[in-house]
Formats: structure tokens, C-alpha cells, sequence
């Protein structure tokens, strides 16, 4: 059979046309793409589409922002899975940024050796970076290590260190890694945020009437610190408007009667759009009080703040609640004054966060002391949020009531707790009038000390809590050192207090809706380690073998299809 010499040129006219337009393409796709962005998200949960607020974020940058992560090297599976996370964030950041987010990861164990390493890990501390040590197993063995899950984010002189793994209590740790993944968007940009403000927003823990002292305080004001500015400040040696120059207040377990002047100055703060983070509780009662005997009995703090506290919507109640999900205290077992055994003590609720709410979600257990419940009331243009609820197994006691330790050494049943779940703390969003709107003589508003009086309020935050304790560090009586905020040295656990406080905080400063990333879910696909030893050669063999396979059948297939092709 003759080929036609025509059809020949003709055919191979074609394929050098076809090859040329499809490098044309490519050519013009590349040329595009340098001006115009899209990308396709086909997770089904779509876990790498940035929030809207993000995307601003980024667009506003005016500087290169450097972020180094310290989460390289050797690293668990758990691990890995967190930093190609972080990685892959950082990606997406870059990219959205036009490539003003600069990033690099380290292993900090390759950086120096012995003391040096010692001495570089110090220094990382120093700075705010948080470590955690973990048992590995590796072929049977079990290895301990010191990882990094954190990074600097820097721009310009500014520099906030991001932690990346939450330390949750009550959380499995697949869990903990899952949340911690969920979480970096927030971690990011909340850090990117921090480096663009042209100052620090500045905090004022408000004294005067008997509240938490300074070493009771010092390790959440010690975390604040590290994004904010901190003060202690006597409300009762300033005048009105002293504390319009703070961003937030902290008011933590006031003691004794608030006169109507220092009234006046927290309402006026709030009316003119300050935000308040309340600890206050509407009883005396802790364990103090019976280390000397077994009981005690509650006394009624009378504060003068429940008739304000009414017209803002929230009444902390005479009660305490207990609560058959609770810490367990050491009590003396028998007659021996040595040998102690960990009772239930309901008076310790250890809640578990139900709420959706972002300033809660994924949070572990939060440890509460002798907490009254809240109940919220009619109170117009204002929006309320239940935060934390004690258990459905929980039960009210009322004032006055008989606190005695015998409860702890009592088998009790669950049938006893079922008051259901009481509210605990509550989140206030709206316009407050003023409690002293036509309460004040004209004499009163022309003084100056009373500043300049404002009756409809401008929209703010405010969140109730209804114990102090929650927020109080542990302190040695002998040394006065403080333990960590929510560590128990009973029971050697640390509870997520200090996570929900900085939240609170986070959340009422919070004045780009940065805190609604932190409300991103995507669903956990769990792996079965047992499937993955047993069957990791098999599939290490098919990621190996297939490739290849396949590659072979497409050149035959390819040889085939050309031959009887050109044939012809």
C-alpha cells in the first residue's frame, strides 16, 4: 500500500499546530494568572476558603509580615499533620496577600546542641513561645520529646508569638489536634492583627472594694500582657471618666458596698461603649473557711450593684450550685490525719462547653468554685448569650446555707442532681441605658465631677460570670508564688480557665470580627491506627507499584493507537 505523500504533511501539519496551541495556552494561562486569583476549594466542609475577614486583613497589609514557626524536624504523625496545616495556611495567606507574607519553618533541635539547645529553648520561652513535651512511640519504643507547635509573627519592630496547639483538659488528644487545626486561621491573623495596631489596647483590673489582690491575679494579668496593656487601677481615687482611657475593665470579686459615685463611674463607662468582664459573686463561701473546722455558712456580699445589675438583664442569684460533674477534693479518710483520700465535691462544678458560641467552642473543661447561678431578664435592645451551664446533673442550694466537708465523704446518687443545667456565665451585646437616667437632680449633672452625663448608651460587650475563683490563681501561702490560673495541685490538673479568660478578653476587644474564625468547623476523619500497621507495606507496595503500572499501559496504549494511526 502507497502513503499518500500529502496526507502525510497534512498529518504531521496538524500535530505541530496542535503542539503549538497548546503551548500557547499554557503561555497565556501563565501570563493570566499573574493578574487574576481564583482558586477552587473542593473540600466539602471548605476548610481552605478564608473567612471574609481574613481576606481584608490581608488585603489592607501595607508591609511584609514575617512569620518563622519553630514546628519542623522529627515530629509525631499528630504533629506533622498540625504543621503541614500551618504550612498549607500560610500558603493561602501569601497567596491572598500578593506575597506580603513571608514564612519559613525550623527545627529548633537542629540549631544548636547540649547547653546551647538548653539555653536556646530558654530563650524561645522567654519570648512567648509555649513547648510541650511528649512520649512517642517509635518501633516500640517510647521517646521523649520537646516540640514547638508555635511561631514569631513579626512587622516592622513589632514581634506576637502564636501558639498553635490548644491544651484542652477532658479532650482525647486527637481531638486537641483536630481543634488546634480548625484553629490556625484565627491564630494567624489574630497575630497580624496584634503587629498592625499602632498601640497595645490597654486593660485596667479595677480595685478598691475588696477584689482579687495582685498575687491572685498575676498569672492571667502575666498572659494578658503578652497582647495588651495592663494596669491596676482604685476606682474610688478617680473621678468620673478615668476610665474611659481603658479599652476593657475587669472587675474580679468585689467584697464590700460600692457608694453611688463609684457606681456612677462603672455606668457611665459602660453607656459610653466600655467593656466590662464581671467575676461577682452574691456569696461568701470558700474552703478557707473550714480549714480550721468542717462547716461553714454562706453570708450575703451586699454590694449594692444588684439594681444595676437588674436594668442591664442579669441577676446573679442567692445559690450556690452543685454539680455531680465536679472536682474531687482530698478529704481524711477514717480517723487518721494523714491518710487522705480524692472525694467528689459538687461544689466544684467541672463544666464541659456546650455552646456554639465561638468564644467557647472547643474549649476543655473550666473549673468552677462555689458559682451562683445567673438568670437573665427582659431587658430591651439587648442581646444575651449563655456561655456555661453546669450539668443536666445539677441541683440549687440557697442562702443561707450550711457548707459542710462531710458532703464529700457521701456516696451520692445522680437521681439527687436534677435541676437540670444552670446558667453560669452569660455574654451582653447591645446599647446600655443609664441605671441613673432620671435619677439625678439637676445640681448633680451641672457638677463637674460628675462629668458629662449620657443616658442612651453606645453598643458595647459585657460578660457576667458568677464566680471569682474561675479567675484567680492558686497562691503558695508560705512564698507567695502563684500557680497557673485553673491548676488544681490536688488533683495535678490544669483546667481551661485561663483559655476562656483571655477568650472573654479577646472577644470584647475584638473589633474586627477576627473571633468569629475561631468558630470554623470542619469534620474530623479519624484513621485507625490498627488498620494502618497492619496494612502500611500493602499500601507503601500500591503507591510504589501502580504509578508505574499505569504509566506502562498508557505507552502501549499510546504505541498501539499511533501505529494503526500512521498505518493507514
Amino acid at each position: 500500500m502507497v502513503k499518500n505523500p500529502e496526507k502525510i504533511r497534512s498529518q504531521k501539519l496538524n500535530t505541530w499546530i496542535g503542539v503549538a496551541l497548546v503551548f500557547a495556552v499554557v503561555v497565556v494561562a501563565n501570563m493570566l494568572s499573574e493578574y487574576v486569583y481564583y482558586r477552587f476549594d473542593l473540600t466539602e466542609d471548605h476548610r481552605f476558603t478564608l473567612g471574609n475577614q481574613t481576606t481584608q486583613l490581608l488585603d489592607e497589609l501595607d508591609d511584609v509580615v514575617y512569620v518563622t514557626c519553630y514546628l519542623d524536624g522529627e515530629l509525631p504523625s499528630g504533629f506533622d499533620q498540625l504543621k503541614n496545616s500551618v504550612r498549607e495556611m500560610l500558603a493561602e495567606f501569601a497567596v491572598a496577600s500578593n506575597n506580603k507574607i513571608e514564612f519559613e519553618f525550623i527545627d529548633p533541635y537542629e540549631l544548636a546542641t547540649g547547653k546551647e539547645r538548653q539555653d536556646l529553648f530558654l530563650q524561645l520561652q522567654n519570648r512567648g513561645l509555649k513547648s510541650f513535651e511528649l512520649e512517642d512511640m517509635r518501633d516500640d519504643e517510647i521517646v521523649h520529646k520537646i516540640v514547638w507547635p508555635a511561631a514569631f509573627v513579626r512587622m516592622g519592630e513589632k514581634e506576637v508569638p502564636v501558639s498553635f496547639l490548644r491544651d484542652q483538659m477532658g479532650v482525647s488528644s486527637d481531638i486537641v489536634l483536630h481543634n488546634s487545626m480548625m484553629g490556625v486561621e484565627y491564630e494567624l491573623a489574630s497575630a497580624i492583627e496584634s503587629c498592625k495596631q499602632l498601640r497595645k489596647k490597654n486593660i485596667a483590673f479595677i480595685t478598691g472594694h475588696g477584689e482579687l489582690d495582685e498575687y491572685e491575679t498575676l498569672d492571667i494579668r502575666h498572659e494578658m500582657s503578652g497582647k495588651y496593656e495592663v494596669e491596676i487601677v482604685d476606682i474610688t481615687k478617680y473621678k468620673v471618666g478615668k476610665l474611659e482611657q481603658y479599652d476593657a475593665i475587669v472587675v474580679a470579686r468585689p467584697r464590700s458596698y460600692f457608694e453611688e459615685a463609684d457606681k456612677y463611674k462603672l455606668d457611665q463607662y459602660i453607656v459610653k461603649g466600655g467593656k466590662v468582664l464581671w467575676f461577682v459573686e452574691s456569696l461568701i463561701a470558700s474552703m478557707d473557711s473550714m480549714r480550721s473546722q468542717n462547716a461553714t455558712t454562706t453570708l450575703d456580699y451586699d454590694l449594692n450593684l444588684r439594681d444595676m445589675f437588674f436594668k442591664m438583664g442579669v441577676r446573679i442569684n442567692l445559690d450556690l450550685v452543685q454539680d455531680y460533674n465536679c472536682l474531687k477534693i482530698p478529704v481524711f479518710a477514717g480517723n487518721s490525719n494523714t491518710n487522705t483520700k480524692l472525694r467528689n465535691w459538687p461544689y466544684f462544678p467541672l463544666v464541659t462547653p456546650t455552646s456554639s458560641n465561638p468564644l467557647v467552642k472547643n474549649l476543655g473543661l473550666v473549673w468552677f468554685q462555689f458559682a451562683n447561678s445567673i438568670d437573665t431578664l427582659p431587658s430591651p435592645g439587648i442581646q444575651k448569650t449563655i456561655l456555661l451551664q453546669s450539668s443536666a446533673n445539677s441541683r440549687l442550694v440557697y442562702h443561707p446555707h450550711r457548707i459542710n466537708i462531710e458532703l464529700a465523704g457521701m456516696d451520692l446518687s445522680p437521681s439527687l442532681f436534677a435541676k437540670g443545667p444552670q446558667n453560669l456565665a452569660v455574654l451582653l451585646e447591645g446599647r446600655f441605658t443609664s441605671f441613673f437616667k432620671n435619677r439625678l437632680a439637676p445640681s448633680t449633672l451641672q457638677n463637674p465631677d460628675y462629668g458629662t452625663f449620657q443616658e442612651e448608651g453606645e453598643p458595647t460587650k459585657m460578660i457576667f460570670v458568677s464566680d471569682a475563683e474561675m479567675i484567680a490563681n492558686p497562691v503558695n501561702p508560705i512564698n507567695k508564688q502563684p500557680y497557673p490560673l485553673g491548676y488544681d495541685r490536688f488533683t495535678r490538673q490544669t483546667f481551661d480557665n485561663k483559655t476562656f479568660v483571655m477568650n472573654c478578653i479577646d472577644y470584647l476587644l475584638d473589633d474586627n470580627n477576627l473571633f468569629e474564625l475561631r468558630g470554623k468547623d470542619f469534620k474530623m476523619r479519624m484513621l485507625q491506627q490498627g488498620r494502618i500497621k497492619e496494612e502500611k507495606s500493602y499500601w507503601q507496595n500500591i503507591n510504589l507499584i501502580m504509578p508505574l503500572i499505569i504509566l506502562l499501559l498508557a505507552g502501549i496504549a499510546f504505541t498501539l493507537v499511533r501505529r494503526r494511526r500512521f498505518s493507514k
